[in-house]
């Protein structure tokens, strides 16, 4: 009998290390991120001084050892957890989690318009740009946090994650 409150015991402990372990490589992926905060916005650049959305996610995985795809679809695409939300951004709001990466909208030819990653469920760091920054950076043309309410619900595509 004692033996079995052991292991049992043992069973739970490792459970909880796992995930400590995970909240840790989510934290590091964040601050990571957040080390990039005010970098300028580049279309197309990937680090480490200046940024675009895809950039930032790659630039900020490969800060911590994971490697991932430079394009947000395809880093959506190959992510090891992946909900495809399609609109629902209301659903997307209630399972982001410190970590996770969103991709946000759509292109006609079907790939993600813009991407971030979550710094706690509430508030996102992204790297804000688009045609109103051609290359000369303004307040708003550079890596920012922004509340998840920055982006209109039917605008949230898909949370995808690479750390859990």
């Amino acid at each position: 009998m004692r033996q079995k409150k052991l292991l049992l015991s043992a069973g739970v402990m490792g459970a909880s290390m796992l995930a400590s372990l995970m909240v840790v490589e989510a934290n590091r992926l964040v601050a990571a991120a957040l080390f990039c905060y005010g970098r300028p916005y580049y279309w197309g650049a990937k680090g480490p001084w200046k940024l675009d959305c895809s950039g930032l996610i790659q630039y900020a995985h490969g800060l911590i050892g994971i490697e991932i795809a430079p394009a947000i679809t395809e880093q959506a695409q190959n992510a090891p957890y992946r909900v495809v939300l399609d609109g629902d951004g209301a659903y997307g709001k209630t399972i982001l989690r410190t970590g996770d990466c969103i991709g946000f909208g759509w292109q006609e030819n079907g790939r993600y318009i813009h991407g971030g990653i979550a710094i706690s469920p509430g508030f996102v760091i992204h790297a804000s740009g688009g045609e109103a920054c051609p290359n000369h950076p303004t307040s708003r043309c550079r890596v920012v946090v922004d509340s998840v309410d920055h982006w209109n619900e039917s605008y949230w595509r898909s949370i995808y994650r690479y750390v859990s």
